[in-house]
């Protein structure tokens, strides 16, 4: 039983964070793969599903402050005649952050599905390459959020000048 949770355990974390695509595995992964794909299988489920919902919550909470402060705000100001050009460049700056996170987001789940449905009992070198990539693609969402946040930590910094300023 240990040996098994730790092959599973192996697998997992070496595909969410180890680094760069292997071509060729070797034939104990293969094997630990083949034998374990019921269980890991169930664990790529449950991130997919963790995932799912963090990115439902991020989204949500990024719409809401772009359309309920960030264009309201900035609408108030120029009907106010009071100008911030960096309000402005950071609404603009936080559009493209929020298309980059739906992006990579649609591509990390598209590929999560695909690894999901794989047959890693009778492909688990294919299997480990897609998850490589799957790997990969997380880390791309992750980059996202940290962009998206910073632009809207950035925003609030802004905000704050502005009503100093006022």
């Amino acid at each position: 039983m240990k040996k098994f949770l730790l092959s599973v355990m192996i697998l997992v974390t070496a595909a969410f964070i180890g680094s760069g695509v292997v071509s060729a595995i070797s034939d104990d992964l293969a094997g630990a793969i083949s034998v374990n794909c019921a269980s890991i299988t169930g664990q790529l489920r449950s991130v997919r599903y963790y995932d799912r919902r963090a990115r439902e919550y991020l989204g949500n909470r990024y719409e809401k402050l772009v359309s309920n402060f960030v264009v309201n705000l900035n609408v108030r100001l120029v009907k106010n005649n009071i100008s911030n050009v960096r309000l402005a460049e950071l609404q603009v700056e936080l559009a493209s952050a929020q298309s980059q996170f739906k992006n990579a987001y649609g591509q990390y789940a598209t590929e999560m599905n695909e690894l999901i449905g794989m047959d890693c009992v009778a492909r688990p070198a294919d299997f480990y390459e897609k998850l490589e990539r799957v790997r990969d693609l997380r880390m791309r969402v992750r980059e996202s959020v940290e962009r998206t946040n910073g632009v809207l930590t950035e925003f609030r910094a802004a905000v704050v000048e502005v009503r100093d300023a006022l």
